[in-house]
C-alpha cells in the first residue's frame, strides 16, 4: 500500500495519518504489515503520521511491521515517522519493526510513550534506518544537556520512549540499526505524573546491540530516571554511538540506587565524552531504584 500524493495546497489540516490503528476497552488488535509506503504525508504544521498505534483502557496492539518506507513527512514538531502511545489505562503496545526506512521529518522519528497506568509497552526493531529530523528542542532540565522540557517528546528525537505512570513497563530493543542526523538519537525516560496509577514504574530496559546512533545535534543515547523505578537496565554492545554535538552516552538517575553492575560498569555508562564518541564492545548498566524522591519538572 502507497499513501501520499506529494505537498497539498489546500487549507492546512489538523492531523494525518497514514496508517492508524486503536484498540479501545478490552479489544485487542493484532496487525501484520508488509512493503507499505508512506511519502510526502502532511501539510504545513500538521500533526503527520506514517504510523500510528494507540489503545486506551485495557486495549491491546500487537504490530508487526516489515519493509516500510516513510520519507518526507510535511506538518510540525509532532509529525512522527511511527507514533505509537498508550494513552491512559492498562494497555498493552507491542511493536517489532523490521527491514524499514524512514526518512526526513520535522518532529522525532519513532515515539514509544508509555503513558498509562499499570501498562506495558515493548519497541522491538532490527534493520531499521531512521535518519533526518529538522526540529532541534531543547531537552528536559535534568538532561547532560538542560533545557526547559519537562517531557522530552517533539524535540526532534530518533526515538524517545519512556512511561510516566505507576506500575508502567517499557521495553526497547534494537539490533542492526541506525539513528543519525536527529536531535538525539536515543532518548529514554521514567517519571511519575502525579495521580497516574499507585506506586512507582516498575521497569525501563534498553537493549542495542550491532548498531549505530551517529551524527546527531545534541546526545547519542541519554537515559533519564526521575522517580522511585524497580529496574533500570540498560545494555548497549558492538555498538557505535559517535559525532554527537555534545555528550556520545549520559544516564541521569534522580534518586539513589542500588546498583546490580559493578562500579566500572556504571561509571562508563553514565560517562560524559568531550566530543560525543563512544564505541561499545559491551556496556551494561543495571539498577534498582527505591528511595523516594521529589520528581523533576
Amino acid at each position: 500500500m502507497r499513501t501520499g500524493s506529494g505537498p497539498r495546497r489546500c487549507a492546512a489540516t489538523g492531523s494525518v495519518l497514514a496508517i492508524g490503528m486503536q484498540a479501545r476497552d478490552s479489544s485487542r488488535l493484532q496487525v501484520t504489515q508488509d512493503g507499505n509506503t508512506q511519502t510526502d504525508i502532511g501539510s504545513d504544521g500538521a500533526d503527520c503520521e506514517g504510523q500510528f498505534a494507540n489503545t486506551s483502557e485495557a486495549g491491546v496492539i500487537v504490530d508487526t511491521v516489515e519493509h516500510n518506507t516513510f520519507k518526507h513527512g510535511i506538518g510540525g514538531f509532532s509529525c512522527n515517522g511511527f507514533e505509537a502511545i498508550v494513552s491512559n489505562g492498562g494497555g498493552t503496545i507491542d511493536v517489532t519493526l523490521r527491514d524499514s526506512t524512514f526518512e526526513d521529518n520535522p518532529g522525532d522519528m519513532f515515539e514509544e510513550g508509555n503513558l498509562g497506568a499499570g501498562s506495558t509497552m515493548r519497541w522491538d526493531m532490527q534493520n531499521v534506518i531512521a535518519r533526518h529530523t529538522t526540529e532541534r528542542g531543547a531537552n528536559p532540565a535534568f538532561s547532560a544537556e538542560p533545557g526547559a522540557n519537562p517531557i522530552p517528546f517533539n524535540l526532534g528525537d530518533c526515538i524517545v520512549l519512556g512511561h510516566n505512570g505507576g506500575g508502567d513497563n517499557t521495553y526497547f530493543r534494537m539490533r542492526d540499526s541506525i539513528l543519525e542526523g536527529c536531535n538525539n538519537g536515543v532518548t529514554a525516560l521514567s517519571g511519575l505524573a502525579a495521580s497516574n496509577g499507585e506506586g512507582p514504574p516498575q521497569a525501563l530496559v534498553l537493549d542495542i546491540d550491532h548498531s549505530r546512533v551517529a551524527g546527531n545535534a545534541k546526545l547519542g543515547v541519554q537515559i533519564l530516571n526521575s522517580t522511585p523505578l524497580r529496574l533500570l537496565q540498560v545494555g548497549v554492545a558492538n555498538s557505535e554511538v559517535t559525532g554527537s554535538g555534545s555528550f556520545g552516552g549520559s544516564a541521569k538517575a534522580g534518586s539513589p540506587s542500588r546498583s546490580t553492575a559493578s562500579s566500572g560498569d556504571v561509571a562508563v555508562a553514565s560517562r560524559r565524552v568531550s566530543g560525543g564518541r563512544f564505541h561499545f564492545s559491551s556496556i551494561s548498566l543495571s539498577t534498582e531504584v527505591w528511595s523516594s524522591v521529589v520528581p523533576h519538572t
